[in-house]
């Protein structure tokens, strides 16, 4: 156990106890700020995939639109 000897008081103090807290704070606030990127990220990837989705099924529906256009055009010509 490391302890120093205050100067002023005489109080003996375990320097490990004394920087435990503060060593403490520093990995919480690193952990939480690597946590926040990794969130922050997933959000992102989430967005892009819901953007590829939206644009997925609007090129199906375009497709499909395109297809009855077709087939009513047909059925006119046939119809004449």
């Amino acid at each position: 156990m490391n302890t120093i000897i205050c100067t002023g008081c005489g109080i003996e103090i375990e320097v490990d106890k004394a920087l435990e807290g503060q060593i403490e704070a520093r990995v919480l606030a690193q952990e939480r700020a690597k946590h926040e990127k990794q969130i922050e990220q997933l959000k992102l990837d989430a967005e892009i995939r819901a953007q590829k989705n939206l644009e997925g099924e609007k090129e199906l529906l375009q497709q499909a639109a395109a297809a009855e256009m077709e087939l009513t055009r047909k059925k006119l010509e046939l119809a004449t």
